[in-house]
């Protein structure tokens, strides 16, 4: 299995408008809402497919609310019409990381073994909790979910594609 990055990563899902005048009610998919202040445009991709480029006019933060105003976008039935669209950065618009940090979709593709050396799967995606990220991890009819958390995760090399578990007492049952 060979790892392909996605070229776009969505930080944000329209859930509704917001007032008469074409304003987003978005909820962010980055644990760093304040990254909106720094757009200048998104990639919406709606419910029916259809993707295109929107310049970003206006944001404000609400707490865990991010209210968006999308040129062109103009009247509520407008908003409306965008309700449950993705809205995406390009791959090289990310923020950059600490050394030790990692982008959650980075980890998909990767092999995954134990300390022991047994193969378990390929993680297919990751599950990001309130708690902590679950990798979902995949090897044909048999699949684990492996909590990304330090106690389990002993090495994790998005280089070679390849994560270390030491599995707590259960997990792989």
């Amino acid at each position: 299995m060979t790892r392909q990055l996605p070229d776009f990563i969505a930080v944000g899902v329209v859930m509704k408008a917001h007032g008469l005048k074409g304003e987003l009610n978005v909820k962010p998919l980055t644990h760093s809402p304040s990254r909106f202040n720094h757009l200048s445009q998104v990639q919406v991709e709606r419910r029916d497919g259809q993707v295109s480029q929107m310049l970003v006019e206006a944001v404000s933060l609400r707490g865990d609310v991010v209210y968006l105003r999308l040129e062109g976008i103009e009247t509520r039935g407008e908003a409306d019409a965008l309700r449950g669209a993705f809205l995406s950065i390009a791959r090289a618009d990310l923020l950059p990381l600490d050394k030790d940090e990692f982008y959650l979709f980075e980890a998909v593709g990767c092999r995954v073994k134990t300390s022991s050396g047994d193969f378990l799967g390929h993680v297919t995606d990751v599950l990001d909790l309130s708690s902590s990220p679950i990798f979902v991890v995949k090897s044909g009819e048999k699949e684990y979910l492996i909590p990304a958390i330090k106690d389990v995760v002993l090495n994790l090399d998005l280089e070679n594609e390849e994560i270390i578990i030491e599995p707590l007492a259960g997990l792989l049952d």
